[in-house]
């Protein structure tokens, strides 16, 4: 069978390709996918036990059995549209993700304002450069809002950058509406929490020094 496989940031630099496809047997899973990539791009090898899998854009563990055509994306570790979610090389607007959550019900209205800071480690930041896995990104960006949404009985709209930014530009917007503000800054700490971790976005800084990828080193 044939899967096809995209690659982003660190390991798009180390295959020197953004996407590929493979031949393996019919009952391959996700670990002899990665042999597979492994034996054409040793330096992929070293990331092993920092990656996770996505399968046709959702989680899976390595054992997962493969079918012919699958899509298969092994996704390094994260520093995750239109309308109230939204994921967009232009620049963000306070105004505009703060208008999906002014109503009438709503006492409680917070925007979370995340910029490139100048700084990380105590090593100095020129750029941040934030690339996206976009189908898979947005997904995981509107069950993360959906979750809020439920658990707090809020308004949600998340506005993400991505591309090249500059220290004291926004990468990431996050509006809350709520009756009460409890509600709102618990749903907006939980949201830039599950962004951190779920949504496969990767941040590479560039300073002084050089270029990095943030979670992985290299």
């Amino acid at each position: 069978m044939k899967i096809q496989l995209r690659y982003f940031a660190v390991l798009r630099e180390k295959t020197g390709v953004g996407a590929e496809s493979i031949t393996l047997p019919d009952d391959a899973n996700v670990h002899d996918a990665f042999d597979a990539v492994c034996a054409l791009h040793p330096d992929v090898a070293p990331l092993r036990n920092l990656l996770r899998c996505a399968v046709n854009q959702a989680f899976s563990d390595f054992d997962h059995i493969l079918q012919d055509g699958d899509e298969v994306v092994f996704v390094p570790p994260v520093s995750g549209g239109s309308g109230a979610i939204q994921l967009t090389t232009d620049p963000l607007s306070f105004d505009a993700v703060r208008r999906y959550v002014c109503a009438p019900q709503n006492g409680a209205v917070l925007v979370f304002d995340g910029q490139v800071r100048d700084h990380r480690d105590g090593s100095s930041v020129l750029t941040l450069e934030y690339e996206t896995y976009e189908e898979m990104a947005l997904r995981k960006i509107n069950e993360i809002a959906e979750r809020a949404r439920v658990a707090h009985g809020c308004d949600v709209a998340i506005h993400h950058r991505h591309g090249l930014l500059h220290v004291g530009e926004s990468a990431v917007l996050i509006a809350v509406g709520s009756p009460h503000r409890a509600e709102a800054f618990a749903a907006c700490r939980e949201i830039i929490e599950a962004l951190k971790v779920e949504v496969p976005i990767w941040k590479k800084e560039t300073g002084p020094d050089g270029s990095v990828w943030v979670g992985v080193g290299a």
